[in-house]
């Protein structure tokens, strides 16, 4: 992957890059990858972020160079692993940062005992004043952007800082790097800027006099998806029916949000950060078309790409094309742990206080220290918790907390404060709060029970990573780039091992290599040495086979295998009656009804008749709208049963070429006009509309663009497609608020209901009986008695009058003899209701669009 200047960052930055001002590039390759192509120039800094290498690029910038420009100094007197951990930290891009000079920051470092310093652990205390300073000095910023950062950062209760160049002035940690969570206070609250433990990294510093301060802003969320080692750790506790029920209606709410045009309450699923209650960010809304179409009063069933779009959320959030990774919908949410005293409050004990306003879970600072950290996986107060509320066995209230990745038996059931905030589970019809569950059913704890390790994680082995190297070099880091080829895969088999220990033996198994938190730390944090781990999972899993233990198919890929030429792998059994059988089962039977719902759903939509009036104004208009679709269709090797070029192509590069081919027949045929090209996009749509058969698969006027780097896209057709629908007031422009917020979701505006197209038959035909009554000739009984020169009047007749004075004409419909039969009101059959749309058609419908079609009409009507 590789990352520059013209690289679309969502408007964040590199500081450290953008002070410097000059071209960069940065080149992440996996530390796997045998054929990854280097280049030939000078590496100005390389650091290694879990499996993946990264190479900056500077011209003609040397490593020590390019130290020297941005006074950087990185220590290798902890490794390299170390080391890239504290880059990683400033090497990403940021959306708030600032440099200050040394003596505009101050900085209180707190002495602490053992105890103090277990509470302050990835936690600290800032002015809001600096959250502000910080603010002024982003340039570049649009007004909306500008508003919307200064109303979080004036209003947050919490922040995600790094700092670079201050440190607690001891000769090894001065100009370090501090980092974590800080609470935001009044600048009368505090004595200093921040106020921090002792606990600065002095593996880089920043040695201008300068001080970095970067800023992420924190964000919980009131909903949760239960992840796989989740589920099977905690099985038991959460039941097969509830989990299926919480599913069922999750998918249900989706449902019927698109039915009803009522999409608030599916998007508080899809949208995990909680920005305002009643409102949402501009930026944020503008993120994702979807998004920003139902904002502006956008009705999902106008569109089938809409309706697509927004009930497979639902389906995304199960992470159904991957089951054997499933994520399941449950009551819940997620904050970010903080002991009580850092916030200055007073949590009892045993308690827990959910606190939407700095998306904190608040816990008591004696627990903390006493077990919470341990069995939370060894959770630092920068760290996410796992909430689950439920109604226990005795009728009490209770929080079920855990951190994931987990362990078996990693977890805290601690009671809420009165004072807390209780996520809601909002179903179709009714919220609730604390569902039922058995606290008995939960495994043993992990501070409970006696684990015997074998102890295969030596800490002693995390040396030898180029700490003996008097200063930092690109060379040195081949040393960590070998520890992380060594150890790549290992903490994905071990979570595996576990996983698999927990569901076929229910319990851990009996001498596990080390605990899990080792083995995370030996792979992103320490680069301890973990072959001995990596052979003891290949152990773990031939055993499981070699004893015959049938396996869910779903759990078999998580079976470690040699990576060695010619190893032939023992081949499991296939469990039948398995929980996680039954599981998946029932996952995929529900979701083959949400599919089939949606499909439904998508075969129903028609756009709203400002879009066919547009497309209908002019033929020419109207053929380029359908040729923008064959442009599209032509390149979807799915869409023709021939031999196509596409063929056997990925999937991205498939769209890439579609999105290629359409930009460039709408460039083409628009002559460059904006205006028409938006036109040509609403004909493209009453084309494909316009079709009895369509099945609501509009998806070439809702192509993206580009994706960017943070996964996002770029501003494409669809972009493109939601200014034409607001040109011909189909969509409302979104109110910009004074806090660079808007109102969220108002509702689909209303408009007239078209139906799906249906066919009229026989138009032309009826049309010259009535000429021939009228001008008292023969009225023929049968289409073979009419003149070849009136059989083609009559058409040409019929084809002129479609949109002209047949637009808005009211038939009454009548079903004789088996057929459904169309009459004006003035008495006179219009034509025949094709067979296929027979029972469909209403007593009374108004035309509003015919395409002409052999003397048959394909009418759009109300």
């Amino acid at each position: 992957m590789i990352i520059n200047r013209k690289t679309a960052l969502g408007g964040a930055s590199y500081p450290f890059l953008e002070r410097l001002n000059q071209p960069w590039m940065i080149h992440s390759w996996d530390i796997a990858d045998e054929q990854v192509e280097h280049y030939n120039a000078p590496i100005a800094l390389r650091w290694v972020n879990g499996s993946s290498v990264n190479d900056l690029y500077i011209e003609d910038m040397e490593s020590d160079t390019f130290l020297k420009s941005t006074a950087l100094d990185p220590q290798m007197n902890k490794g390299g692993f170390v080391l890239s951990k504290r880059i990683s930290r400033l090497m990403r891009p940021y959306f708030m940062y600032g440099f200050f000079e040394g003596a505009e920051i101050s900085v209180q470092y707190l002495d602490q005992d053992a105890r103090e310093e277990k509470i302050w652990d990835g936690a600290g205390q800032v002015r809001r004043s600096v959250l502000l300073r910080v603010l002024e000095q982003l340039p570049d910023l649009s007004a909306n952007k500008r508003a919307e950062l200064e109303h979080e950062l004036r209003h947050t209760k919490r922040i995600e800082f790094t700092m670079m160049g201050k440190g607690d002035w001891s000769a090894s940690n001065r100009y370090g790097q501090d980092k974590g969570h800080a609470v935001v206070f009044e600048d009368h609250e505090l004595d200093a800027d921040f106020v921090l433990p002792r606990d600065t990294k002095g593996e880089i510093k920043l040695n201008d006099g300068s001080i970095l301060i970067g800023l992420y802003a924190v964000h919980h969320a009131d909903t949760m998806r239960l992840d796989i080692q989740s589920l099977i750790n905690l099985w038991g506790f959460f039941q097969h029916q509830e989990l299926v029920q919480w599913l069922h209606e999750e998918g249900q709410l989706f449902l019927a949000s698109v039915q009803n045009g009522d999409v608030a309450r599916a998007m508080r699923r899809i949208d995990q950060t909680d920005i305002g209650e009643n409102d949402e960010a501009l930026e944020a809304i503008k993120n994702w078309h979807i998004r920003e179409y139902l904002a502006s009063g956008g009705d999902p069933t106008w569109f089938g790409s809409i309706v697509k779009g927004l009930i497979n959320q639902h389906l995304k959030r199960i992470n159904y094309s991957s089951l054997g990774r499933l994520r399941l919908p449950v009551p819940g949410g997620r904050y970010y742990v903080m002991t009580d005293e850092v916030g200055k409050k007073s949590i009892p004990k045993g308690h827990i206080q959910l606190d939407r306003g700095s998306s904190t879970a608040w816990v008591n600072a004696d627990d903390w220290v006493s077990y919470q950290a341990d069995v939370w996986g060894g959770a630092d107060q920068d760290d996410a918790l796992w909430i689950f509320p439920f109604t226990d066995y005795d009728g009490s209230q209770q929080m079920l907390t855990w951190r994931s990745p987990n362990q078996l038996g990693e977890y805290v059931v601690l009671r809420p404060t009165e004072d807390s905030h209780i996520p809601e589970w909002e179903s179709l019809n009714q919220s609730s709060i604390f569902p039922l569950a058995d606290s008995r059913n939960l495994p043993a704890r992990i501070d409970t029970i006696d684990v015997k390790y074998l102890n295969l994680v030596d800490p002693d082995t995390a040396g030898g990573l180029g700490e003996w190297l008097e200063s930092y070099s690109v060379e040195g880091m081949d040393f960590t780039i070998a520890r992380a080829i060594q150890n790549k895969g290992t903490l994905g088999a071990y979570c595996n091992a576990l996983i698999l220990a927990r569901a076929l033996y229910n319990k851990l198994p009996a001498h596990p290599p080390a605990p899990l938190e080792d083995v995370i730390d030996g792979s992103v944090k320490t680069g301890t040495d973990l072959t001995a781990v990596k052979a003891w999972c290949y152990q773990a899993s031939q055993a499981i086979v070699a004893q015959g233990k049938a396996i869910p198919a779903r759990l078999q890929d998580r079976l470690s295998e040699k990576r060695e030429k010619g190893h032939v792998p023992l081949i499991p059994l296939t469990s039948r009656d398995h929980w996680f059988d039954q599981l998946i089962a029932a996952i995929e039977q529900h979701i083959r009804f949400i599919e089939n719902e949606r499909d439904q759903l998508m075969r129903d939509c028609m756009p709203p008749i400002a879009v066919f009036n547009v497309a209908y104004q002019s033929q020419a208009i109207l053929k380029a709208g359908a040729g923008f679709n064959q442009a599209y269709t032509t390149c979807l090797p799915w869409t023709s049963s021939k031999q196509h070029v596409n063929r056997g192509l990925p999937i991205e590069e498939i769209l890439k070429r579609a999105r290629e081919r359409s930009m460039t027949y709408l460039d083409r045929s628009s002559e460059g006009d904006e205006r028409t090209a938006r036109e040509i996009l609403l004909a493209a749509v009453a084309h494909y509309y316009s079709h009895p058969e369509h099945t609501g698969k509009d998806e070439a006027v809702w192509q993206l663009g580009a994706e960017a780097i943070d996964g996002t896209r770029l501003n494409g057709i669809a972009q493109m497609m939601l200014q034409a629908l607001r040109e011909v007031d189909v969509l409302s422009e979104l109110t910009q608020l004074e806090n660079g917020h808007i109102v969220r979701y108002p509702g689909a505006r209303q408009m007239t209901r078209l139906h799906r197209p249906i066919k009229i038959v026989g138009v032309w035909f009826n049309y010259w009986r009535f000429t021939a009554q009228q001008r008292g000739l023969v009225v023929p009984e049968r289409m073979q008695e009419v003149a070849d020169d009136d059989h083609r009047w009559a058409k040409a007749q019929v084809k002129a009058l479609a949109n002209t004075q047949f637009k808005d004409m009211t038939l009454i419909i009548r079903h004789e003899q088996g057929r459904a039969i169309s009459y004006t009101q003035q008495g006179h059959i219009f034509g025949y209701i094709a067979k296929e749309h027979t029972h469909d058609v209403p007593e009374t419908i108004t035309l509003r669009y015919s395409r002409f079609r052999d003397g048959n009409y394909l009418s759009v009507y109300s």
